[in-house]
């Protein structure tokens, strides 16, 4: 017999990582933005801008793992805080604007890892 897709009869999930991961997302470039100036150089604003995304992030991770349970939410969480926060020092928009930025670099990291937990879960049998 083969599996259900991952993710099949489990929208909560499915649900839940999408809007912890927006909120995150979009809290972390907002947050981000603000403490690093957008005249400093990529390659010193960029990784400091992940560092500062993986912690801002964790208090969204914690937040959302009394819902979702502990380990659901958190490598999306993580992942969209970097994302964010690496984005967040190339905009050089508004705070509502990195925000958004933010918000859809969170949706895109959930969406990303729900579909490609749905295609491994697709596989039959071992690795090749």
């Amino acid at each position: 017999m083969g599996r259900s897709p991952a993710g099949a009869g489990r929208p909560r999930y499915i649900f839940g990582d999408l809007a912890a991961c927006a909120v995150a997302g979009c809290a972390v470039a907002a947050l981000t933005g603000v403490a690093i100036p957008t005249s400093w150089p990529g390659w010193a604003a960029m990784p400091l801008g992940m560092l500062m995304g993986m912690l801002l992030a964790l208090p969204f991770w914690v937040a959302a793992s009394t819902f979702l349970g502990m380990l659901e939410p958190m490598l999306q969480i993580m992942l969209a805080g970097m994302l964010a926060g690496m984005a967040a020092t190339m905009e050089f928009g508004t705070a509502l604007e990195r925000a958004v930025l933010g918000g859809a670099c969170g949706c895109a990291a959930s969406l990303g890892l729900a579909l490609l937990d749905w295609t491994l879960a697709r596989r039959d049998g071992a690795w090749p």
